[in-house]
């Protein structure tokens, strides 16, 4: 459970290339806070297939990072505590990819 202080990850659906037909609505939901506590990235996943690739990215420092979480149920993803602007990818098994950035 997020506490006050805890960084909240606003995610955007990322858009590709319109296949032709019109847009289903999606019915995953991601939410996803950075945890102070535990240094990590907290996330809880409805919906988003079997397998979801994470990658976090540092633009102060360079740093990397990938995780693979279930698609479903709770995920805590260790970043720990380096300070800077970080983005974070999650790139479903259906090809969808949802993106966000966060401070620390």
């Amino acid at each position: 459970m997020p506490k006050e202080d805890d960084e909240g990850i606003i995610l955007r659906k990322h858009e590709g290339q319109p296949s032709g037909g019109p847009r289903q609505p999606s019915s995953t939901s991601i939410v996803a806070y950075y945890s102070s506590d535990l240094l990590s990235v907290c996330a809880s996943l409805y919906n988003a297939g079997d397998v979801v690739e994470v990658e976090f990215y540092n633009y102060t420092t360079g740093t990397s990072l990938d995780y693979e979480i279930p698609g479903s149920g709770p995920s805590v993803m260790p970043i720990g505590g380096t300070s800077g602007l970080w983005s974070v990818t999650f790139s479903l098994s259906n090809g969808d990819v949802y993106e966000g950035e966060f401070n620390l």
